[in-house]
């Protein structure tokens, strides 16, 4: 199987590569920058692995990605849009370059990859998308306010996409929920976190990439999305329920 992921040097994306290749699939990956350990795992899979450099912010880094990230391995069977921006605002302090910012990683990319798949006429069967949404899609908070919308306006899209592209291509999208900490935090605000979730355990990469394979192998799941949260997006004890006797 050849598999496409983007933002792949790092965090999720980059476990969910090393997993793919580690089970003998082809991994081509996009890749803003290039850590020591992307490098090195791109030296120990090099047979198995491509990858293309570019920043999806910039000025027609999105053009023809999907074909150029095709070039050693041939149509994609399972593209993962995983690229992200995350960036703290709200509705009364956002501003429109960090809004642009959210809607061209979070939205833009994915849907131009995945409509530029949705052109290629070379396709095997069971191809599918999985895009890397937020559990927060579902339940919403007024923190993050324009990446929110960005990762909203992204489960919207893979519903239509879905529905566009069958029957020839599969679309679902995962909500993972606190997986990593992530550049703002403490170690200890991260275990505050996942103390606080429903079943209380870190999400692991693993457990996001098993369910990938599960959405993968599946021939007759398509516009659904499945929250490897914790239980996060089913948090009920906000301020009107909390210590309420009723």
């Amino acid at each position: 199987m050849h598999v496409i992921i983007t933002g792949a040097s790092r965090r999720i994306g980059f476990g969910l590569a090393q997993m793919f290749a580690s089970q003998g699939h082809q991994v081509s990956m996009q890749v803003r920058s290039q850590p020591e350990d992307f490098l090195s795992f791109r030296k120990e899979r090099e047979s198995q692995t491509h990858h293309v450099a570019c920043d999806l912010l910039h000025e027609g880094a999105l053009d023809k990605l999907y074909g150029k990230l095709c070039e050693k391995f041939g149509p994609a069977d399972l593209l993962i849009n995983n690229a992200s921006n995350f960036e703290p605002d709200t509705a009364e302090d956002f501003h429109h370059e960090q809004m642009a910012n959210h809607f061209r990683v979070n939205l833009e990319a994915a849907i131009t990859i995945a409509r530029d798949m949705a052109q290629d006429h070379d396709l095997n069967d069971n191809a599918s998308i999985i895009n890397i949404a937020d559990q927060r899609v579902e339940r919403l908070t007024p923190r993050f306010f324009t990446y929110t919308l960005a990762k909203s306006a992204l489960w919207t899209a893979t519903i239509t996409m879905a529905q566009q592209f069958a029957p020839n291509i599969r679309v679902n999208a995962i909500g993972p929920g606190p997986t990593m900490v992530n550049k703002r935090q403490a170690k200890e605000d991260f275990t505050a976190q996942v103390e606080a979730l429903p079943l209380k355990r870190v999400v692991s990469v693993e457990e996001i990439y098993s369910t990938a394979c599960f959405l993968a192998d599946n021939p007759c799941i398509t516009g659904q999305i499945v929250h490897v949260d914790s239980g996060q997006h089913l948090a009920w004890e906000t301020p009107d329920v909390l210590n309420a006797n009723e």
